[in-house]
């Protein structure tokens, strides 16, 4: 496409290459975030781990754990626990060409980011050998608490780019 815009602007004087605007600034940002790859790699290595069924559905048993004892409680708007697909959050996968999928992956992350922390230790306490295993590989692929704080700065910097993008 380039070479043809090229080749008409050698003909003709009114043709020029404009470069697309949002394609540009998208360039830009993932270049940026190559700065901070070490948190971009680390998210998208938790993110990984939740992406396997069996992972998930964890997430899913925690939260629909939360959402029980919430709606048992005396809170003015009772949940609807047979709808739980209103309510559960699942991760979101981090698509290496769309640096927007990153932001809403980072997004959703910091959403579930109670639910994690309490799957990590419900996890750490089970006699069930798949799931101390499952625990130590969650550990191991867990955020510092630096890394979430980062992760919570980064969000309102970026969330304008998404929006334009």
């Amino acid at each position: 496409m380039r070479k043809t815009i090229k080749d008409l602007e050698l003909e003709a004087d009114n043709i020029m290459w404009q470069p697309c605007t949002v394609h540009t600034l998208q360039l830009v940002i993932r270049k940026s975030l190559a700065l901070i790859k070490s948190l971009v790699s680390r998210a998208k290595c938790l993110i990984d781990f939740f992406m396997s069924p069996k992972q998930s559905e964890y997430l899913e048993k925690i939260q629909k754990q939360f959402i029980q004892h919430n709606s048992n409680s005396s809170s003015r708007t009772p949940i609807d626990v047979g709808k739980t697909a209103k309510y559960l959050r699942h991760v979101i996968a981090d698509v290496l060409i769309h640096w927007n999928s990153s932001y809403l992956a980072w997004c959703q992350l910091l959403e579930l980011k109670g639910y994690i922390h309490t799957l990590e230790a419900n996890l750490a306490e089970e006699i069930n050998q798949d799931s101390k295993k499952d625990s130590q590989r969650l550990t191991k692929v867990i955020l510092t608490n630096d890394k979430w704080d980062l992760h919570c700065n980064l969000i309102p910097i970026l969330e304008p780019f998404e929006e334009e993008t």
